[in-house]
């Protein structure tokens, strides 16, 4: 049978395209070869920073809550919010798709118009990615970021060091609890915590701003709650920690939907807010930086300590109990 040539595209490559097409809106100098070929072409000098991250259908969003466009947008500042974390700027983005048959092509390319708003939004360039047939809907992106400064990991905190946080905690653990709770949102306060759910805020001013004064020791971004990801610096620092429950900040909306406990602000994951820590003396720094209007809120939470592996909560009466941990991707459910 003779070979036969067509020229309408398959629905893949029709998908690749559109990306293509909608990335040459949120492009860098840098770029010299974009999506569309087999790998991109970058001209880079200096020091990169370079992280992943992935939104799983069923385990990280449902799609009867999530719109698709804020679904891109999501995937880009998870990725974006771990780049702060080392004080690197956003540069260049990747995005890979599993997509089920269920789902059509138009809420694919509602995704990638998500996707290159959000770079944009953030100075940074789509260039490349991938697409396959998958089970479920998971959107799996790949970060670049540029080190101007310090790196700042997780592994220089010393006992004695403060521990602040940028934000307020809890509100996106809030708002996944409405949604899965199937009520409807109507106030302004619940409508607050489901975007905060929906469309974290990657800290990336803030650590830019930290960076430049070398101020962090250590610095991590809250993705699994504070309670799990204190841990983890932790554990590579050598410290312990104590938390001061009080002084765990929440919003107004968080008070007013969940009340004054602070479970979820400790447990709750996603909010995608800055934890790090700066020495005693230099505890002073952080509140200044608020003070000039130069970063939302740091507030300092509690303090490490030389009792390595050993992390406790402090209520108002001083009295200690073990710190509650977050959320395990890999722990067996019931």
């Amino acid at each position: 049978m003779p070979h036969v040539k067509t020229s309408t595209p398959t629905e893949e490559t029709t998908l690749v395209r559109s990306l293509a097409k909608k990335a040459r809106r949120a492009t860098r100098p840098e770029l010299k070869l974009g999506p569309g070929d087999d790998a991109a072409v970058l001209a880079l000098e200096g020091r990169f920073a370079m992280t992943g991250d992935c939104l799983v259908e069923g385990v990280h969003f449902e799609l009867g809550w999530q719109p698709p466009r804020l679904l891109g947008e999501k995937v880009v500042r998870v990725n974006a919010s771990d780049l702060a974390s080392m004080g690197a700027d956003f540069r260049f983005f990747l995005l890979d798709l599993g997509v089920p048959e269920r789902i059509s092509p138009r809420l694919v390319e509602q995704i990638q118009d998500g996707v290159v708003r959000a770079c944009r939004s953030f100075g940074a360039a789509v260039v490349g990615g991938n697409v396959s047939r998958s089970p479920v809907l998971f959107l799996s992106g790949t970060a670049v970021g540029r080190l101007q400064g310090p790196v700042l990991s997780r592994s220089g905190a010393r006992p004695g060091d403060r521990i602040f946080v940028t934000g307020t905690l809890g509100d996106a653990a809030a708002g996944l609890s409405l949604l899965a709770a199937g009520k409807a949102v109507r106030s302004r306060e619940e409508r607050f915590l489901v975007r905060r759910f929906l469309l974290p805020a990657p800290r990336l001013r803030e650590a830019r701003v930290l960076a430049r004064r070398n101020l962090p020791t250590a610095m991590i971004d809250l993705s699994d709650g504070l309670g799990e990801d204190l841990r983890r610096l932790c554990v590579v620092s050598g410290c312990g920690a104590v938390v001061d429950e009080d002084a765990l900040p929440t919003s107004p909306a968080y008070r007013k939907v969940v009340g004054l406990g602070k479970e979820l602000a400790i447990s709750g994951g996603e909010d995608y807010e800055l934890l790090f820590t700066v020495p005693a003396e230099q505890s002073h720094v952080p509140l200044g930086l608020r003070k000039a209007r130069s970063t939302c809120t740091m507030t300092p939470v509690g303090v490490l300590t030389d009792r390595q592996g050993v992390f406790e909560l402090r209520d108002a009466r001083g009295r200690l109990r073990p710190l509650p941990r977050g959320f395990d991707h890999l722990a067996r459910r019931p």
